[in-house]
């Protein structure tokens, strides 16, 4: 994951630095987001698999614990990316971002209050 992350940081950085924002076309402003996404999605799940394996010492399969610091990190990854996104198109407002707050911590609690189907079987 962290090999990952890193090349899509780099990926990032070689788009910032070899285009040009006002010449470019759509495709280029896709590869930015697509590359920011993937970036925000591995750090925070590296720093998330980090704090609750490290920190909070928590005693289940790393799997497991994978699983949760990556839906994690695709939460945080989706607001920060519409945010920015949003500001980009110079269309963000308080509103706005109260909005992506709100489904985000209403996806965190879906997720955290959903029952593992590993654990809990349907017969």
């Amino acid at each position: 994951m962290l090999f990952a992350t890193t090349l899509c940081w780099l990926s990032l950085g070689i788009i910032i630095a070899e285009t040009d924002p006002f010449t470019s076309g759509r495709l280029v402003f896709a590869f930015f987001y697509a590359s920011l996404f993937l970036s925000f999605v591995g750090t925070i799940s590296l720093v998330h698999l980090v704090i609750m394996v490290f920190i909070f010492r928590r005693h289940e399969p790393l799997f497991r614990i994978v699983g949760k610091t990556f839906k994690g990190g695709l939460i945080g990854a989706s607001v920060l990316t519409g945010v920015i996104f949003l500001q980009g198109l110079a269309l963000l407002t308080a509103w706005h971002a109260g909005f992506f707050l709100l489904a985000a911590v209403s996806l965190a609690i879906f997720f955290a209050t959903r029952p593992d189907s590993a654990t809990h079987s349907t017969s």
